[in-house]
């Protein structure tokens, strides 16, 4: 929690900041996300948190990166309680109309766990992104987001995350 904490403060000085002087064009944006994540696998809904930046290549499309992880969810196997750590790393490519934006994400999933047998490790995964930002004044949004992830091992699993992001634009 101190890490969103620190997110947030971060985010709030960048806008105090950037409203005391000249606005700059807003292609760029650095965004704060938190929210649940639900893997079709386990049944929990552990908390979500992360980053994400975007540039505006035209006034339609952007780029960027984006990372989330979930907070150890723990999972039931043969009625023991084991622990399950997720994190992801993913390159977006997003179409905005106004302020809706919807997008790929490709990228990689890394996991551990202390399942006896079982072992972590990074897979690719790709999915879904959309979006929409609610305008704070002229550099900053808030909004819902919603990714659909999967990942290319054999016996894979689906993450959803929804999230609510907030985002600076400079």
């Amino acid at each position: 929690m101190k890490r969103i904490t620190l997110l947030f403060s971060t985010l709030l000085t960048v806008f105090i900041l950037s409203n005391s002087g000249a606005q700059a064009a807003s292609n760029f944006e650095i965004g704060a996300l938190a929210g649940i994540g639900i893997l079709n696998n386990s049944g929990g809904s552990p908390f979500t948190y992360g980053l994400e930046t975007d540039y505006k290549f035209d006034p339609s499309w952007s780029v960027g990166l984006q990372f989330n992880a979930l907070t150890p969810n723990s999972i039931s196997v043969a009625g023991t309680s084991y622990t399950l750590g997720l994190s992801n790393l993913d390159l977006a490519l997003k179409y905005f109309l106004d302020q809706f934006s919807i997008g790929i994400l490709v990228g990689l999933n890394t996991f551990s766990t202390n399942v006896p047998g079982a072992t972590g490790g990074s897979y690719l995964n790709y999915g879904l992104v959309a979006g929409y930002d609610f305008q704070l004044g002229s550099n900053f949004s808030l909004g819902p987001q919603i990714d659909l992830l999967w990942t290319g091992q054999s016996g894979g699993f689906q993450e959803t995350d929804i999230l609510a992001a907030i985002k600076y634009w400079f």
